[in-house]
């Protein structure tokens, strides 16, 4: 699914009825960051995490952290307890955009453009996230899109201007 196609429109700014305040990019809220590392934590056991956040973000400098260079996206890298998944950079409201268990046996990735967040683990672990009342959660494949137009359920409202 897409949030133009969910919502009928383009239009993050707010849409009065539906929401008052437009949706986040490149974060994820400190409630379902808590709910997701509580979840992961059970998958793998592990209690150390490395986090990356991308350098992009004006005015953040992260100290005592490695820089991680991936195509387009300059990050800043830092293992952490899984408890400090809210805010693993001690940034007020600034969630990690990569995080991963050290035993690898989990990835979560919320890119700094996109209102999407993916996680990548077990069957187990993802039917974990999917179940959890708390987290607006579906699951996906390995070759999902992440087009404006690739939602296949909702009908979509045109082009985005952008596009």
């Amino acid at each position: 699914m897409e949030w133009g196609s969910i919502v009928g429109s383009w239009n993050v700014r707010n849409q009065p009825g539906l929401w008052d305040r437009p949706p986040d990019h490149g974060r994820l809220p400190a409630e379902a960051t808590e709910e997701l590392s509580r979840i992961l934590k059970q998958c793998s056991g592990v209690e150390s995490v490395m986090y990356a956040l991308w350098r992009g973000y004006a005015g953040i400098e992260i100290e005592n952290a490695e820089l991680f260079e991936l195509p387009l996206r300059s990050m800043a890298v830092t293992n952490a307890s899984i408890d400090d998944a809210a805010e693993p950079f001690g940034i007020p409201g600034r969630t990690a955009n990569l995080w991963w268990a050290s035993d690898q046996q989990w990835c979560v990735a919320t890119d700094v453009d996109l209102l999407t967040t993916y996680v990548g683990g077990s069957a187990q672990c993802i039917e974990a996230i999917v179940a959890s009342s708390a987290l607006e959660a579906v699951k996906v494949t390995s070759d999902q899109r992440i087009t404006w137009d690739a939602d296949t359920l909702n009908p979509r409202p045109g082009a985005p201007i952008s596009v």
